[in-house]
């Protein structure tokens, strides 16, 4: 699947997975930085990276981005992880 049949706007790059975890190994991902009660995935996407993801969707402003991911902004990241699960997976 492509990026961008989940995003709109988003470039063509193909995708094999999603990710919310960091720590795991997931090739060509798109990382959720989903905010908790503990952590925020946001401090986490160096790691991601490390781990497969290339591109990020997130919701606060970013001090520093990586050339080498694609970022994609939302307002509610969670509330874009379940839409785009449903596209991403399919109507199971």
């Amino acid at each position: 699947m492509r990026l961008s049949d989940l995003f709109e706007g988003a470039p063509k790059t193909e995708i094999q997975s999603i990710m919310t975890d960091s720590r795991v190994k997931s090739e060509r991902a798109v990382f959720f930085c989903i905010r908790g009660a503990v952590s925020d995935g946001h401090r986490f996407i160096s790691q991601a990276k490390e781990n497969g993801a290339i591109a990020i969707v997130h919701s606060e402003d970013l001090a520093e981005k990586d050339p080498g991911l694609v970022y994609i902004r939302v307002e509610n990241v969670l509330e874009t992880l379940n839409l785009v699960s449903v596209r991403f997976f399919g109507n199971c």
